[in-house]
């Protein structure tokens, strides 16, 4: 009789873990929520599942979770081998959306799932009291994998003291890396609210973010376009003058962009066969300063005829007497050595010209009609410079006259 009851109790227990065995699994399912409280669809979970949540921060702020069931084989996202206690970290830098820390966890408890992914640190070092830290450390030694094992073994594992970094505030953006057009700026963070400590984790995510910046259109400065061809002399016989030109259209300046700088016009003295056989001219080269004075102020010679020789000209002194009462006409050619001097052009004792040469402007051709009485004379007299060195032109500078009438 005693044996009966005794069969009869065991049989009660071996039931009672069949049906508990047997009984469905409840656990919360909602894909992609910000707030776990607010999930309350429930799904029945295979006898081979468990419940699950899955957790990413897409951004500083926004954290979405998954809840639902999970092949129990699956409940690790590092596979089927890896360690048992602990959260995964992803970081997927493939992605356009910024990813931090990504957290998948399983529970077998009815409705357990919504608890997952949240392990804030408590205001003292303690263990999950649902975990027996001694038992699971001597079976897998969780406290090997300090990032695993501080979400629930901290104060067993001695890892009270470890902390995870976290990213202090966004600086401001940068300026504009250009003045026009478009452009980037940037901005930084640093893992430093509060930076990681004894292990603890570094941030996860960019520290350098870059956006393009829009500024207003460039101006464009004005180019020369390409000299035309000498356009044809403005006489048939004796010395002329013909002309070339040049645009500012290589491109146009706009936008506020700058005009060319320079001479848009070109002259230069033609020569034509002699209508009569008294006229008069020359050409003359190869310039050089001769009697330089502590003020940078040299006077000008002339080293050749490039012309038929004339007495009337002076190389000497770079000056033309007139032998008989006429109109000249007179052009010097000059281009720039190695600095920019100002030349002075005289007529008798008078100054009437002066020729600039600049940056801007390092070959100036000037010319000039001057009427002449018997004896008068025209000399280029002087250059001089406004630095601390002699005055100099061009070897293949130029002066030039002829008798008109």
């Amino acid at each position: 009789m005693g044996f009966m009851p005794y069969v009869a109790d065991v049989c009660l227990v071996t039931l009672a873990a069949i049906i508990k065995w047997t009984s469905a699994l409840q656990c919360y399912d909602c894909q992609n929520v910000t707030d776990v409280n607010a999930c309350n669809k429930t799904v029945t979970c295979a006898s081979n599942e468990a419940c699950f949540m899955g957790s990413t921060l897409l951004t500083n702020i926004e954290r979405t979770y998954t809840l639902t069931c999970k092949d129990n084989i699956h409940c690790n996202p590092l596979g089927p081998s890896s360690a048992l206690v602990g959260r995964s970290v992803a970081n997927d830098e493939s992605s356009s959306i910024k990813r931090d820390v990504a957290c998948h966890e399983c529970c077998a408890t009815p409705l357990c799932n919504k608890a997952l992914c949240n392990h804030p640190r408590p205001a003292t070092c303690t263990d999950d009291q649902s975990v027996d830290c001694a038992k699971i450390h001597s079976l897998f030694n969780v406290c090997a994998d300090i990032q695993k094992a501080k979400l629930v073994c901290p104060k067993f594992c001695n890892l009270c003291n470890v902390v995870d970094g976290n990213w202090n505030w966004w600086s401001s953006w940068s300026r504009c890396d250009v003045t026009c057009a478009n452009g980037t700026q940037t901005r930084h963070r640093t893992c430093t609210d509060p930076a990681p400590q004894n292990g603890g984790l570094d941030c996860f995510g960019i520290g350098t973010e870059s956006q393009m910046c829009i500024l207003d259109r460039c101006p464009v400065h004005g180019g020369w376009s390409l000299w035309s061809p000498w356009g044809s002399c403005s006489v048939t016989c004796d010395v002329g003058m013909q002309r070339r030109d040049r645009s500012c259209s290589n491109p146009y300046p706009s936008k506020d962009g700058d005009h060319c700088y320079g001479d848009s016009r070109d002259d230069q003295i033609c020569y034509e066969p002699g209508c009569t056989s008294t006229d008069i001219q020359f050409v003359v080269g190869t310039p050089v300063m001769t009697h330089c004075s502590g003020l940078r102020t040299c006077e000008v010679a002339f080293d050749t005829f490039i012309s038929r020789a004339n007495p009337q000209f002076n190389l000497q002194t770079a000056t033309f007497t007139a032998s008989k009462t006429g109109t000249y006409w007179f052009e010097w050619n000059l281009i720039a050595g190695t600095n920019y001097p100002d030349c002075y052009v005289y007529k008798n004792d008078n100054q009437i010209a002066k020729i600039v040469l600049d940056s801007n402007h390092t070959h100036v051709t000037y010319a000039n009609q001057v009427q002449l009485m018997m004896n008068d004379y025209v000399r280029l007299k002087m250059c001089d410079v406004s630095w601390f060195f002699d005055p100099n032109l061009h070897y293949s500078s130029t002066f030039t006259g002829i008798l008109i009438s």
